[in-house]
């Protein structure tokens, strides 16, 4: 994330916005104390980065530090300008960004919209917090507010932190064999597997979400079927991700996937607040005379064979296989979580089962598929509409959400039957935005409309 930021990455992307709506009043000040206490908790919270030293990228801690939050009131507006307020209020606030090398690397701002109506943003960049750490850090601050004195929060007195995890990872004797895997995983293959070009957009907003969740018993069918094959949900997920990208003449596809990769590091891992993500290439070869059990179990067996090899950086990767800096290695992205921020705060009970957050983020990357193995299965498509228009958005969730049901329900179908046809219309590329000066002509985005976007 910082060798993207540092390469020019566009305005607002890897900033990360978490939402809570509180239907309570609110004790400012005693709020605001919860968050010091869980900020003097963790490193990473008062970490800045530094880049230019002998020793490369290091994250800079302060002893201590102090982050207001800003209070706006908002309860005299109607109803919906409250609301219009807020949205305005984070598209300002993610613009804005951080400065990496700057402390402090988060911002807590609380919105009034009554006195027993409350939305908390915290913003923050995403290369000091992933999101295995988003629900521990809520999970604190609101366990200190919510107690009915000092001690009284059921939280550990001490918790390890980001520091041990940098020096595993540094410590760690792998580049040789990383750089011999990577090379043969991507031998011959073209990166990144090309999506429909950028068109021109006048559009305010370029980006767009779309959500499906699939039906009870598709979902159960879906998890059946992991179960009967052998393989973890996510794999099935991958599966139609990858078909979903295809085209009639994609023999594979590349898509980044991301990995939480705290397994197997230093103890008490999941306890840590920081940023242990990554994201890797995926290569899913697509031979179509072959059945989906076979090639759902190949594919798992595949992604367990990176494991070993999933510290590597993407930098590192991307050098190896003779990729250019400036070229990305993948075009999509598939992040699979088992739930989404507000589903896992709400697991926690209590008050939470009134209150509610709301993930706000942009990757930079064209088409990104979050997937939540909730009980209906969530699926949530962000796409930048100069890759992706509207249309086609809505054309690619319906499909992931058809390609799993298939998926789930017939093993022995081969992959030949859930590619598109020759000639098959898949409207997933973005046409020009009429009202764009530079708009192609209509024949030419005719042409680009119906080009699949793996094609």
């Amino acid at each position: 994330m910082l060798y993207h930021r540092l390469g020019g990455a566009e305005d607002g992307v890897d900033i990360e916005q978490i939402v809570c709506t509180l239907p309570e009043a609110v004790d400012v000040a005693r709020l605001e104390a919860a968050w010091a206490r869980v900020i003097a908790r963790h490193e990473s919270l008062r970490g800045a980065l530094r880049w230019d030293g002998p020793a490369g990228p290091e994250l800079v801690v302060a002893d201590r530090l102090t982050v207001p939050l800003e209070v706006i009131d908002l309860s005299d507006l109607a109803p919906d300008q409250r609301e219009a307020e807020l949205a305005l209020a984070l598209a300002d606030d993610r613009l804005v960004g951080f400065e990496l090398d700057q402390h402090p690397l988060l911002r807590l701002a609380l919105y009034r919209f009554g006195a027993a109506e409350h939305r908390l943003v915290w913003s923050f960049p995403h290369v000091i917090v992933d999101g295995r750490s988003f629900g521990q850090v809520l999970g604190e601050v609101f366990a200190i507010y919510d107690a009915d004195g000092p001690g009284d929060e059921p939280l550990p007195p001490e918790v390890p932190q980001f520091r041990e995890f940098i020096s595993w990872l540094e410590a760690r004797d792998g580049a040789s064999a990383d750089e011999a895997f990577w090379k043969r995983a991507l031998a011959g293959v073209e990166l990144p597997t090309p999506l429909a070009p950028p068109h021109p957009s006048t559009r305010e907003d370029s980006w767009g979400d779309r959500d499906v969740r699939l039906s009870a018993a598709d979902s159960d069918a879906v998890r059946a079927a992991a179960a009967r094959l052998g393989v973890p949900l996510s794999t099935i997920v991958a599966g139609a991700f990858a078909l979903a990208l295809a085209g009639p003449r994609t023999r594979e596809v590349v898509f980044g996937m991301a990995r939480g990769r705290r397994r197997g590091t230093i103890p008490d891992a999941e306890r840590v607040v920081g940023c242990f993500l990554t994201v890797l290439p995926v290569r899913a070869r697509l031979p179509r005379g072959l059945s989906v059990g076979p090639w759902l179990k190949a594919l798992r067996a595949e992604y367990r064979e990176a494991t070993p090899h999933e510290h590597a950086a993407l930098a590192d990767i991307k050098r190896w296989c003779g990729i250019p800096a400036g070229r990305p290695a993948y075009e999509a992205l598939l992040i699979f979580d088992a739930h989404s921020i507000g589903a896992e705060m709400r697991l926690r009970g209590g008050k939470w089962g009134d209150r509610w957050c709301v993930l706000v983020e942009r990757t930079g990357v064209p088409i990104t598929l979050y997937a939540y193995a909730e009980a209906q299965l969530h699926l949530r498509l962000s796409y930048d509409r100069r890759r992706l228009d509207d249309g086609g958005a809505t054309v690619f969730t319906s499909r992931m959400a058809t390609l799993l049901a298939t998926l789930a329900n017939d093993a022995a179908t081969p992959l030949g039957n859930l590619v598109p046809s020759e000639g098959a219309s898949a409207p997933h590329a973005a046409a020009p935005d009429a009202a764009a000066p530079d708009a192609a002509a209509p024949d030419a985005a005719a042409a680009t409309a119906s080009r699949p976007l793996g094609a």
